[in-house]
């Protein structure tokens, strides 16, 4: 997932490099799985090498959009609960912005003592809903 308004500082070698994989990845866009069914992760060796699942392959293509675009990348599992700070960070809106949101039930959350969790996929799926 792409962090709002954070950037990611690459050195001119880093920024040709992810040029590099970008562009490759995009070649492959209308492609996906009419090159042997599957792209590949390769080792230092030759027969060191292993096929890249679908959703994978997608999710190290978004990866690398975000990263040219400059933003700065979080990969987390989505059983994952955040805070509400964690969470506005993660939708680019104050903290009382996104409890406004909890409790008008926009966003589902679990309570922990005093304390509110969200879901990481519940957040997710809220900010899907808005785009």
């Amino acid at each position: 997932m792409a962090v709002p308004n954070q950037e990611t500082y690459l050195s001119g070698g880093e920024r040709q490099q992810l040029a590099e994989v970008y562009d490759f990845l995009q070649l492959d866009d209308a492609g996906w799985g009419r090159r042997e069914g599957h792209c590949f992760l390769s080792g230092v060796t030759a027969d060191e090498r292993v096929a890249l699942p679908e959703e994978l392959y997608r999710v190290l293509r978004q990866v690398v959009a975000a990263l040219r675009n400059g933003m700065a990348v979080t990969v987390a599992p989505q059983t994952q609960t955040l805070t509400t700070q964690q969470a506005a960070d993660l939708l680019g809106v104050s903290r009382p912005t996104l409890i406004r949101l909890l409790d008008h039930g926009e966003i589902s959350f679990e309570r922990a003592g005093t304390h509110r969790r969200i879901g990481l996929r519940d957040l997710l799926a809220y900010r899907q809903n808005l785009i």
